[in-house]
């Protein structure tokens, strides 16, 4: 029986939006909590880690002090012993995510009587949530156990992750309901009705890609409940009749009729109560009183009445007469002899004045000539129909196979229904031709457009079946239509009516050749990084491609291709399968060995290749470099033993690699290399690891660079052709600096402005930067380094000197300013490491430069208590604010000295820019000075006194005994 009304566009449509695989945005509907949070760490760290059951912290002793696994007491001296349990935060939910289709839906119906009142129990539901998360890092090098092993991130990985969610369901999700739903504003009556889409939700959004080709929301989204659907009452309004849309309005008759629509067709209307009609209903409401009658023989719908032969395969019989709705048996006569009769006659009541007879009812038992006809009801039998007529057969017509919509197994019989199988035409009996065709019609089989003779075991009019292994494997392939005939021409096929197609026609298949340059001759070596072509027969329907072991058995995980795979074309007439280059992406089968040890096993709808040593191989491919990685400075390859880098070669093909080589980046050979398989090498298809504190590379000084245009590469040894890595990677070798002597100081005080220093050691032919830093070592905040771009001149590989008041460190230098003894260090880094210079007086010092000012005494003293005056000077007020010192270099002062234009010194005030003295302030940027009033009184107050004899100013005197002296000012108190 029916049981939906979805057409085949809608079916698909839902299998593609609900199947597994089919990953997009979701967000989980409102309602929805979380039960059991997800486990998101690895196996290793659950135990001493809080799960998703709410586990505390383990203890070794017993208990639950819930602390974190630490040292024991006693190994360091004051080394803590408690430890503190981390704060944990709510477990996560994971809400929007992306989710593959559920695959199946369950509907339950819920009991309900809207008359007796049934209450709806409410519930709740709980299940496994499984999402796509990219949760955690992964760790490369995190096996080594050598001192000085490096770890690095990797790429992340998407994985799936579960959690356990549920929700509480207080009414049904779904609710049909029965109701009047009155007429539409044109007044056409509204058949039904359903919740609007307000409450879904779009995820439309999320899922977009990085090029939307649509304007407007499409989806996919989440729809949550409850819908209600709403049905008009049965109404005389509504007949349920084909006209290719979804429902349209009836012919105003006064019974109604519903049914199921099961399919895209004018055949998928199911009318019920079964066979029903508004003449039936009459007749039952109003029986028919008298026998039926018929008036009219016709093969032309009633026009007119039939007056030769009936071809009983395409044409439909019709009965006009009266009182015909009560007729429950059709009968064929020849004379008096019944050769036919047909019951139940109900379905082929058209009205009470009509029946129809389709094609494939009267059976060749009804052919021959002088034929009558004449009908039963419950009250007796009709006179014979008016007119005589010949049956006769017409071209047979196929209804179904049992492979209709699946694959056929030609080496399998083929159940085959239809009619017009069998005839009494004695020159044309029973179908024993046939001819495969493709879903346009074109034969494909016989290659001659003609038909074939075959064994077919006729049973009946109606079913037929085709032997095994009758049909060539010419016909292979896919949608293909079987066409039947009762004579050895084409003339009398079967029709290509609106029947299901096979869906492909196969068999067992079979491997009978390689082609081009994926496999040497026909077998041997595999080139999996090449093109291949396998040639054979029923190769078609192919669903997995696998690469076996000679002894037939799989690698685990499986060496195989689950298709349909990019890459991978398969003809459709089951000769070829083309592979294209590297859609074997596993490097589990790789070998440098000359033996056949490999075979392709391949599996379509039918069966399985069988193994054949013919056509076995090794397999390999190319090695390529994809890139380099792992030195702790890009672009230059630390080869020291113990502080050094470990080197990491990504890349396709590896595993076929001997030795590995450092050659120069104009390709000769730089007499350095390592073997392949050598102790502490870690070797697979997609990287290489080499542990320089293990294994280091033969004759290492071979390969070290000598100035910045010295590049080296790594070249790869393989049985193909060498690899080398890319030019745009290529690296400088070298070891780190080391220090030995600063000079150019004067007493330990770098004069920035006037100084040149010259820093002496080894390791210094490639300098990346030059810093200055604190005492610690530390950096500067704001500070900027320098390079040879910017103040450094490399003289050799011992030596570089910093040239006065380098254009580099401007305009950030006065950040390094320090009055503090031996405050400051130089620090060089180079690809290779850093080295800085001694804490002690023979390579730390002070940084300052020599204060200066503006040009005119307005801009000096501009600010605080001081007018700018009329004049050239201007007056300082102590009374109307602070004095305040414009002009740069002023954070490596020590001292502010108030004078006259006398050189008087009223006040000599020490300081320090890192911790000035209370009233007194310098800027971050060194470029502005404040003194309070207060300051200036509690020092010398006199200074600010008015005196028209003398003129006041300031002296700024830096760490390094250079001084600054201002323009003169008038001051008052």
């Amino acid at each position: 029986q029916p049981r939906h009304a979805l057409t085949y566009d809608d079916a698909g449509g839902l299998r593609y939006l609900y199947r597994n695989n089919n990953y997009v945005y979701e967000t989980l509907p409102l309602n929805v909590v979380l039960v059991v949070p997800t486990q998101l760490l690895p196996l290793t760290a659950v135990p001493v880690f809080p799960g998703p059951f709410g586990r505390p912290y383990p203890s070794s002793l017993g208990g639950n002090p819930n602390f974190i696994p630490r040292r024991n007491t006693g190994y360091i001296p004051a080394l803590p012993i408690t430890s503190v349990l981390p704060a944990q935060g709510p477990p996560p939910f994971f809400d929007l995510a992306m989710r593959g289709g559920i695959d199946k839906i369950q509907f339950h119906e819920q009991p309900f009587d809207s008359l007796l009142g049934i209450t709806f129990t409410p519930t709740n539901l709980t299940w496994t949530d499984t999402f796509v998360t990219t949760n955690g890092q992964n760790i490369i090098g995190a096996d080594k156990t050598v001192p000085g092993s490096e770890l690095f991130l990797g790429v992340p990985e998407l994985k799936t992750a579960t959690q356990e969610v549920g929700r509480a369901v207080w009414m049904p999700d779904i609710i049909f309901v029965a109701d009047d739903l009155g007429l539409s504003p044109d007044g056409v009556p509204i058949g039904w009705n359903r919740t609007g889409p307000g409450t879904w939700i779009d995820n439309f959004t999320n899922t977009l890609g990085p090029t939307p080709t649509f304007d407007t929301n499409v989806g996919p989204g989440v729809i949550t409940g409850p819908i209600q659907f709403s049905f008009t009452k049965i109404h005389e309004e509504f007949e349920l009749i084909w006209s290719g849309e979804a429902s349209i309005v009836g012919n105003q008759n006064t019974y109604s009729l519903w049914g199921h629509i099961r399919g895209p067709g004018p055949k998928d209307v199911v009318i019920f109560p079964r066979d029903v009609r508004h003449a039936i209903i009459e007749n039952s409401i109003a029986p028919a009183s008298d026998v039926p009658k018929i008036t009219r023989v016709s093969d032309d719908g009633g026009t007119t009445a039939i007056s030769t032969a009936y071809t009983r395969t395409t044409e439909t019989l019709t009965l006009i007469g009266q009182r015909l709705a009560s007729v429950r048996v059709i009968q064929i006569l020849n004379g008096n002899v019944v050769v036919q009769s047909i019951a139940p006659a109900t379905e082929y009541v058209i009205s009470d004045s009509r029946l129809d007879i389709p094609v494939g009812i009267i059976s060749d038992a009804a052919e021959g000539t002088e034929r009558e006809i004449r009908v039963w009801s419950t009250l007796g039998y009709s006179e014979k129909g008016p007119q005589k007529f010949t049956i006769e057969t017409g071209n047979p017509v196929l209804t179904g196979t049992n492979a209709d919509g699946l694959v056929y197994n030609r080496a399998e019989p083929l159940l085959i229904q239809g009619y017009g199988f069998k005839s009494v035409d004695v020159n044309a009996t029973k179908i024993a031709y046939i001819r495969m065709d493709d879903a346009s019609g074109n034969a494909v089989w016989p290659t001659d457009g003609n038909v074939t003779s075959v064994t077919l075991d006729v049973k009946s009019d109606t079913l037929a079946e085709l032997s095994r292994d009758m049909v060539s494997s010419i016909a292979d392939g896919s949608n293909r239509r079987l066409r039947l005939s009762r004579i050895d021409n084409n003339t009398q096929l079967s029709s290509t009516n609106d029947v299901r197609l096979i869906s492909a026609i196969s068999a067992k298949p079979e491997i009978t050749s390689y082609t081009t340059e994926g496999m040497a001759a026909n077998s041997g070596e595999y080139r999996r990084d090449k093109t291949l072509d396998i040639n054979g027969t029923a190769l078609n329907t192919t669903y997995r491609i696998e690469i076996i072991k000679a002894d037939g058995t799989s690698y685990s995980p499986a060496l195989a291709l689950d298709l349909p795979h990019p890459g991978v074309y398969v003809e459709d007439n089951g000769s070829r399968i083309q592979l294209s280059a590297d859609v074997f992406t596993s490097a589990a089968a790789d070998s440098n060995s000359s033996d056949d040890t490999h075979e392709f096993k391949i599996f379509n709808a039918i069966n399985n290749t069988d193994q054949n040593a013919s056509f076995r191989f090794n397999v390999n491919r190319q090695p390529l470099i994809n890139f380099i990685g792992a030195f702790s400075s890009t672009g230059a390859f630390n080869r020291d033993k113990t502080v050094g880098d470990d080197i990491f070669i990504a890349g396709t093909g590896l595993k076929s690699i001997g030795r590995i080589h450092l050659i120069d980046a104009n390709g000769s050979d730089l007499n350095s290399s390592i073997e392949a398989n050598a102790t502490g090498i870690t070797l697979t298809d997609a990287s290489i690891i080499i542990d320089t504190s293990v294994i280091q590379f033969s004759n290492p000084g071979n390969a070290d660079s000598v100035g910045t245009q010295q590049f080296r590469l790594f070249s790869l040894e393989s049985a193909r052709d060498n690899a080398t890595s890319p030019a745009a990677q290529r690296f400088h070798i070298g070891t780190p600096p080391t220090f030995s002597t600063l000079s150019g100081l004067t007493s330990n005080h770098y004069r920035r402005d006037s100084d040149m220093l010259e820093f002496n050691g080894t390791g210094l032919g490639m300098i990346t930067k030059v810093e200055i830093v604190d005492a610690a070592g530390q950096p500067i905040a704001g500070l900027n380094a320098i390079n040879t771009s910017g103040g450094v001149t490399i003289v050799d590989g011992t030596s570089f000197t910093i040239t006065a008041d380098a254009p580099g460190w401007r305009p950030t230098l006065h950040l390094a300013d320090s009055i503090g003894s031996l405050s400051r260090r130089l620090k060089v880094t180079t690809p290779y490491g850093t080295a800085t210079t001694d804490t002690n007086a023979s390579g730390a010092f002070t940084v300052s430069g020599t204060p200066s000012f503006f040009g005119v005494s307005q801009a000096t003293f501009a600010g605080g208590g001081y007018d700018g005056g009329t004049s050239t000077t201007g007056t300082y007020d102590l009374s109307s604010g602070p004095l305040h010192i414009n002009g740069r270099n002023f954070r490596g002062v020590k001292q502010i000295v108030l004078e006259d234009n006398a050189s008087t010194t009223y006040a000599t005030i020490n300081v320090n820019a890192a911790a000035p003295p209370q009233g007194v302030n310098i800027n971050a940027d060194g470029t502005l000075i404040t003194i309070t009033g207060a300051t200036i009184s509690s020092h010398n107050a006199t200074w600010a006194a008015h005196d028209s004899s003398l003129m006041k100013r300031v002296t700024l005197i830096s760490v390094a005994d250079q001084n600054g002296t201002t323009q003169d000012i008038n001051t008052q108190p």
